[in-house]
């Protein structure tokens, strides 16, 4: 639960015990709005994989930069 649900969730208490449960029932509907439109959470295996495939990614990337600046540092030996 995020600090604004918490929140929702004491006030709805505070409200239904001082006997103001009329006015409960507006923060009920917003925490039950709230928890509707929450994002699903990945999971923990969907997000190691998604770290797996950024992580090939970047060394790819760095392995094409390798290459690159051993091309360069070699093109700039055969100029002298």
């Amino acid at each position: 639960m995020s600090n604004a649900q918490v929140g929702l969730v004491i006030t709805i208490i505070v409200l239904i015990v001082i006997g103001a449960w009329p006015i409960a029932i507006i923060p009920l509907i917003a925490l039950i709005l709230m928890a509707k439109n929450t994002p699903p959470k990945n999971t923990k295996e969907e997000s190691i994989e998604t770290l797996k495939k950024e992580n090939e990614e970047l060394k790819r990337k760095l392995d094409e930069q390798f290459i690159e600046n051993i091309i360069t540092k070699t093109s700039n030996r055969e100029g002298r």
